[in-house]
């Protein structure tokens, strides 16, 4: 209800502005999602760091003592490490995958905005 009525009055607002303040609130929305697109950009960025971390951190694990040599698999003891990391690494993929969507809709939305 009170997201209806701001938004009813944010249209009311915008429908009795002249022109000239309409080209202002659209330039406003330009830097707000040029900003939010850089926002998730980073964030896309440090998955990709946290991604290549536990990646790395799975393979220093196989050159350790706590690997069985012979089967190249962890060891018990190990087990609960390979489990972290990949569970890092697939939670940072689907987390990465999301930034990167919104990152998309935000400057998809600069370009409709920079359009009209």
């Amino acid at each position: 209800m009170v997201v209806l009525l701001f938004f009813g009055i944010l249209v009311s607002i915008l429908w009795a502005m002249p022109a000239s303040a309409h080209k202002e609130v659209e330039k406003l929305e330009v830097v707000y999602h040029q900003r939010m697109a850089k926002k998730y950009e980073r964030r896309i960025d440090q998955q990709e760091k946290e991604i290549e971390k536990h990646k790395d951190f799975l393979e220093e694990y196989r050159k350790q003592s706590f690997i069985d040599k012979e089967s190249q698999g962890f060891k018990e003891n190990a087990e609960q490490m390979q489990r972290h990391c990949e569970t890092i690494i697939s939670l940072s993929q689907q987390l990465k995958a999301e930034y990167e969507k919104f990152a998309e809709w935000h400057q998809a939305r600069v370009v409709e905005l920079k359009s009209h």
